[in-house]
């Protein structure tokens, strides 16, 4: 976007002098030249300065709606990065919960918990189930539908060597978005900076990193 201090406009008046017997020299920003009368040429200058006026309120205007769009976006960033750190923090207990000998599997997600470590895998669960829950309108769940959120938030059907595994891609992915939710808040909260700037700084990022990489390699980078 224009900003409001590169401001021009071609046919402004740039400059005008009087000439001898009255008339008036007008400089044209485009660099067009006119002589007019005196009456004429204060028309134009007020004319100008009426143009001038209203085209810098509009960008001042449209530059403010910018500012306060790239705040709102920035505190949203900023809350969802708490929700993904909080989400790591979950995968690394479930994680260590595993290790500790937590039981799951198909036939051990039907049957109740004994193990210490189990029952707290399962109180894990319960958690990540709350989250999707919440984030998502379902209304009144069935009992199927919830059993469905909790597999969804950690599928302790999965024998523990699976579970773990899918524990640590999805701690690894939430670590990639916290990355970009923190690069966003920071951008997107300094001011001057627009969601636009933002997107153009990411594919030229992008672009840059496809030129760089050797050729036949794959670079995954999906939205996070």
């Amino acid at each position: 976007m224009e900003k409001a201090s590169d401001l021009t406009s071609s046919t402004a008046v740039q400059s005008s002098k009087i000439l001898p017997g009255g008339l008036v020299q007008i400089v044209r920003k485009d660099g067009s030249v006119s002589v007019v009368s005196p009456k004429e040429a204060e028309r134009e200058q007020i004319r100008s300065a009426e143009t001038y006026g209203a085209e810098l309120q509009g960008l001042r205007s449209g530059e403010r709606a910018e500012a306060t769009s790239s705040s709102k976006m920035a505190a949203k960033s900023y809350k969802e990065l708490s929700s993904v750190r909080k989400n790591i923090i979950n995968m690394d207990e479930g994680i260590r919960l595993l290790d500790e000998g937590a039981e799951t599997g198909v036939v051990m997600s039907k049957l109740p918990s004994v193990k210490a470590a189990s029952i707290r895998l399962d109180n894990l669960q319960n958690r990540l189930g709350l989250d999707v829950i919440g984030g998502t309108t379902f209304g009144a769940l069935s009992e199927s539908e919830l059993a469905f959120a909790l597999a969804t938030a950690l599928p302790k059907n999965l024998d523990a060597p699976e579970l773990k595994k899918w524990m640590i891609e999805k701690r690894d992915a939430q670590n990639k978005l916290a990355t970009y939710l923190e690069e966003a808040t920071v951008f997107l909260g300094t001011p001057g900076n627009t969601a636009a700037d933002w997107v153009n700084m990411k594919k030229e990022a992008q672009a840059t990193s496809d030129a760089a990489s050797p050729q036949g390699e794959v670079i995954e980078f999906g939205d996070l």
